[in-house]
């Protein structure tokens, strides 16, 4: 995402063209209000919708860039990598199916995104006492 141009974002249509980083193979992604609002805020100051405000140049560690960002923010402690698999876990508490979220997430099998799907302790309970229920 560090190398998304402005030129890929069509707002208005509502997605935007990512290039997968594990195959280079591009990506639409839908943009949801909240991603609208956000990038409608952020600065047009070069091609490149992630841009230093103080260099004007693309950001070059976006790793850091986040872990700054997210403790500027107070948010506890937290990689780019676990929002995938909040992301997934959370298409499941809501009732996507595994393929969708497999798609979603542009996996190869559906073993990795199981893997990537948590589930919270919550379910398990509720699963357990509906056994009283039968």
């Amino acid at each position: 995402m560090r190398n998304l141009k402005w030129s890929d974002v069509f707002l208005e249509e509502g997605y935007l063209i990512a290039l997968n980083p594990k195959n280079g193979r591009p990506r639409e992604l839908i943009i949801t209000p909240q991603m609208k609002e956000g990038l409608l805020s952020l600065p047009r100051i070069s091609e490149y919708v992630f841009t230093s405000p103080r260099t004007k140049t693309m950001y070059k560690d976006f790793k850091s860039t986040f872990a700054r960002t997210v403790q500027r923010a107070g948010i506890p402690k937290i990689t780019i990598h676990e929002l995938r698999h909040t992301t997934a876990s959370r298409l499941n508490e809501l009732g996507v199916d595994l393929a969708t979220i497999q798609e979603y997430l542009d996996h190869g099998d559906a073993l990795t995104t199981q893997r990537y799907i948590h589930k919270p302790r919550k379910n398990i309970v509720d699963a357990v006492l509906r056994l009283s229920e039968y």
